[in-house]
């Protein structure tokens, strides 16, 4: 034989040898043996997806699915058949082979957990081995979506309320479900009030759709003995998802109490004077809620001099006298109160016009006349006793 003939048969005998090693993948379904069934958790039980479709989970439960294929006719007397699972197009796992009798089935199971609202793609593939030529006997595709609900842009108004005020605030409160299924039979619940009275105890949302926004309200009191400033109020939001399971999620609100408001309603008598005349000034101290505040001072002023103090009586009015010994003006009379540890500040004003002192002079022209008519009557008369003691001498 030739040295040329030796190097042919070599490169055959390692050709041979390569290709023994090399795996052989037919990558076209040929159904010889084909998946049956692949069952997978939907909710609290399972669906068949053999045929596609999407199933629904919550984050982080527990994903079985079970695959079943059957061997059709791979193989003399059987195949070795094994299962390709893929997440999202990335292949996940692989199972061993097994040898699977003609007419009989194979069942494989995959395992999986998923966070996040999101969807997730799967597909199976069923491979038969057949002496190192792999070929791809059926493939299969589903979804399952993962359910993740949570409350989200969680919107409470801003509210402040006078402490001891008897009608109520209204408090508005908003949220949206930022989750991408259904909460179903939410409610918002107050769990600590801060000392606040909140009615009612809990608000009904009903349905809420993915994305979907809703308000509710709750009207708030705030007892005079509290203390003014920031209060805290604790709720919870609950719900339940698509299993019927219930979630509960924790947050707050702040609500600022403020000193129970006063109001000062100023009365003059009168209210036009002439110069250096007096006058009475009334201040009329009454709460936010209407009643009258006794025992509290009032400070005066005219214009900007202060005239002094008084205090309220059980009617809440406190009364000063004045006199007007200003030049003719129009003055604004303020009347003002410094507040109290329970109570806010106010101040009430009214105008005074003091009008410039006239002369009387009715007085003076019955006066002047009366006197003219004496000295006429005194001039008449001595006129006549004149007339009269000349004509006695002639």
């Amino acid at each position: 034989m030739k040295i040329k003939d030796f190097r042919m048969l070599a490169i055959i005998v390692i050709a041979l040898l390569l290709s023994s090693f090399v795996v052989l993948v037919k990558a076209q379904p040929y159904y010889d043996a084909y998946f049956t069934s692949i069952m997978v958790t939907d909710g609290n039980g399972s669906s068949d997806l053999l045929y596609g479709g999407t199933a629904k989970v919550y984050e982080g439960q527990y994903i079985s699915i079970n695959t079943t294929a059957y061997n059709n006719r791979c193989g003399t007397f059987g195949a070795n058949l094994y299962v390709k699972f893929y997440v999202n197009d990335v292949l996940t796992t692989t199972t061993s082979e097994a040898y699977i009798w003609k007419g009989t089935n194979m069942g494989n199971q995959l395992y999986d957990y998923e966070y996040g609202a999101k969807t997730v793609n799967y597909k199976v593939e069923l491979w038969w081995d057949s002496s190192g030529t792999h070929y791809l006997e059926d493939e299969r595709t589903f979804s399952i979506q993962v359910v993740k609900l949570y409350v989200a842009d969680w919107s409470p108004s801003s509210l402040s309320v006078e402490k001891g005020k008897t009608s109520a605030s209204t408090w508005s409160i908003s949220l949206r479900n930022g989750g991408n299924d259904m909460m179903s039979s939410a409610s918002i619940s107050i769990v600590d009030s801060g000392g606040l009275q909140i009615s009612p105890s809990s608000n009904s949302l009903g349905n809420i759709a993915s994305q979907g926004v809703k308000s509710t309200s709750f009207s708030v009191v705030a007892p005079n003995t509290l203390s003014t400033g920031y209060k805290t109020v604790s709720f919870q939001v609950s719900y339940t998802d698509f299993e019927g399971n219930p979630h509960v999620e924790s947050n707050v609100g702040y609500v600022i109490v403020k000193k129970l408001g006063t109001s000062i309603t100023v009365t003059l008598t009168p209210s036009v004077v002439n110069k250096d005349t007096s006058l009475t000034i009334t201040a009329k101290l009454l709460d936010g809620n209407g009643n009258p505040i006794a025992n509290q001072a009032i400070a005066f002023l005219v214009g900007t001099t202060s005239i002094g103090s008084a205090n309220t009586d059980s009617s809440g009015n406190a009364v000063k006298s004045y006199t007007a010994n200003v030049n003719a003006d129009t003055y604004v009379v303020n009347a003002s109160y410094a507040g109290s540890p329970d109570y806010d500040l106010s101040s009430g004003t009214s105008n005074l016009i003091v009008t410039p002192v006239t002369m009387d002079y009715t007085l003076y022209y019955v006066g002047g006349g009366i006197i003219v008519i004496i000295v006429l009557g005194a001039i008449g008369y001595w006129a006549f006793r004149t007339r009269k003691k000349t004509a006695s001498q002639k």
